[in-house]
C-alpha cells in the first residue's frame, strides 16, 4: 500500500531526500488528523532529520510530540511506543526506550514488525549478535515486515560479527529462508574481497536478476570484469546500465 511504501521512505531516504518526504507526511497528517501510523511516520522522520543536524534541538522535541501524539491516538497499537523509544534512545536513554517496549510486551500491545526491529537497534551495543539477529528474524516473520528496511540491519550484524568464509555461509543461509537481493549483494562483494572474481561475478549476475539497475553492484561487477576477469566489453555495457 501507499502508507507501506512511504514508510519505506521514510526509513531509507538520505539527504535532501528528507524535507521533501517531511513535507509528504505531513500532508498526510492534514488529510487524517487521527492517523497514530502517520504521526510514527513524523516522529521517526524528525529523529532521522535531527541525527543528521544534532544542533536543531527542535527537530527533537517535535518528534517527541508527535510520538505522544500517536500513542494517545492509539494507545493499542505500537506505532507510538517505537517512535517515543527511538527518541529516547536519541537522548541517550536507550535503556528507557527498551523498557517501555518491554512494558508494551506485558501490556499485550498489538506487535508488529516495528517492535522487535526497535528493540534490536536500541540493543545493538548491549545484546550479542546471535540476540539482535533472532529480534530481526522476528521482525521479519511478521507478514507486513518490509525487507528493504530490516535486511539491511542484519547484513550488518552478519558482517560485524563474520569475515570471509564465514561471511558467505551466514548471507547464505540467511537469504536461503528470506531471499533478498542485498545478501546476494554482499556475497558478491565478500568473494571479490577473498579474490574470487569469478565467483562474485556470478552472484553479481544473481542481482541483476532481481534489479537490473542496481547501481553499486554495476559498478563493482564493472570492475571486476575489467581488472580480474579481462571483459573490457563486459565491463562497457554494465557501466551503460547505469550511466
Amino acid at each position: 500500500s501507499d502508507g507501506h511504501e512511504l514508510e519505506k521512505l521514510v526509513w531509507n531516504e538520505e539527504g535532501n531526500a528528507l524535507t521533501d518526504l517531511e513535507r509528504s507526511v505531513v500532508r498526510m497528517i492534514q488529510v487524517r488528523p487521527h492517523s497514530a501510523f502517520a504521526h510514527y511516520l513524523l516522529s521517526h522522520l524528525l529523529t532521522r532529520m535531527y541525527t543528521k543536524d544534532p544542533t536543531d534541538l527542535g527537530l527533537l522535541r517535535k518528534a517527541s510530540d508527535a510520538a505522544q501524539q500517536a500513542i494517545d491516538l492509539a494507545p493499542h497499537n505500537d506505532y507510538g511506543y517505537v517512535a517515543m523509544a527511538s527518541v529516547m534512545d536519541i537522548m541517550g536513554q536507550s535503556s528507557k526506550g527498551v523498557a517501555l517496549l518491554e512494558s508494551c510486551q506485558k501490556a499485550e500491545i498489538k506487535e508488529t514488525w516495528r517492535t522487535p526491529f526497535t528493540q534490536a537497534r536500541l540493543q545493538s551495543d548491549s545484546l550479542n549478535h546471535t540476540e539482535v539477529l533472532e529480534l530481526l528474524r522476528r521482525a521479519l516473520a511478521h507478514k507486513d515486515s518490509p525487507a528493504d528496511v530490516v535486511v539491511p540491519y542484519i547484513v550488518t550484524i552478519l558482517q560485524s560479527a563474520s569475515r570471509g568464509k564465514d561471511l558467505i555461509r551466514e548471507l547464505t543461509m540467511w537469504n536461503e529462508s528470506n531471499g533478498h537481493q542485498l545478501y546476494l549483494q554482499m556475497i558478491a562483494a565478500t568473494h571479490a574481497t577473498e579474490n574470487e572474481y569469478a565467483e562474485a561475478h556470478t552472484f553479481y549476475q544473481r542481482v541483476f536478476a532481481i534489479d537490473a539497475l542496481n547501481h553499486e553492484a554495476r559498478v563493482n561487477d564493472a570492475i571486476i570484469m575489467y581488472r580480474h576477469l579481462g571483459d573490457n566489453l563486459g565491463a562497457e555495457s554494465n557501466l551503460r546500465v547505469v550511466v
